[in-house]
């Protein structure tokens, strides 16, 4: 038995299902997934489409899902048995539950990529998407993923680097945001909120 995701907003072309069920019975492989469209809609109906562009695109190493979400969930379409082996998605995570399943399934069974688009995920152009609201717990949820699954990542020492790039790019992005996660960007968030008042008086005198 074959199963795939979708959710409510995104959209799986008609040939989809038949592209991958296909691909998955000739090689025989458990998992298998397929390119992407993007699709960027207007902020002021979210009906109007502005953008598309393929930007899910072609095949990748396992290693690299040990950095960052390599594919949205509507692209994967893998066996009822790979879900009894590795378990499902993470409840207890609010963001990054596709990704961390991903880490699990694609490290421990074949994959074939089928490089076709077959599918289209929406996001709104004034970001109101999933993945621009909760970029907080982005961040915090990369941070258990990455340290979850370091016995993939010990012996590979550029993936630990990426690790550590990707990790220290978003937290630069959420502390120009007012939104500091590390300790470093905590302490000057902190000094520069109590520098603020001060400067304000020193003006006023």
């Amino acid at each position: 038995m074959l199963f795939r995701s979708l959710d409510d907003d995104d959209l799986f072309y008609p040939n989809h299902l038949a592209v991958l069920v296909e691909a998955a019975e000739a090689s025989g492989h458990a998992v298998v997934f397929s390119d992407g469209c993007q699709a960027l809609y207007s902020q002021r109906d979210g009906r109007t489409l502005v953008e598309r562009s393929v930007v899910y695109k072609g095949a990748f190493e396992r290693q690299d899902l040990l950095v960052h979400n390599q594919l949205p969930v509507l692209c994967v379409l893998h066996r009822r048995s790979c879900i009894d082996k590795i378990g499902g998605f993470d409840e207890t995570f609010a963001t990054h539950e596709d990704w961390d399943m991903w880490v699990r399934l694609f490290h421990q069974f074949p994959y074939r990529h089928v490089g076709e688009t077959t599918c289209e995920y929406r996001v709104q152009q004034n970001g109101g998407s999933l993945s621009s609201t909760k970029r907080a717990d982005f961040y915090r949820t990369m941070k258990i993923i990455h340290r979850r699954y370091k016995q993939w990542a010990v012996s590979h020492a550029e993936t630990r680097r990426a690790q550590k790039r990707r990790r220290s790019k978003h937290a630069h992005e959420l502390y120009k945001l007012g939104m500091p996660v590390d300790p470093w960007h905590k302490i000057r968030h902190l000094v520069k909120r109590m520098l603020k008042p001060a400067k304000h008086r020193s003006r006023a005198a």
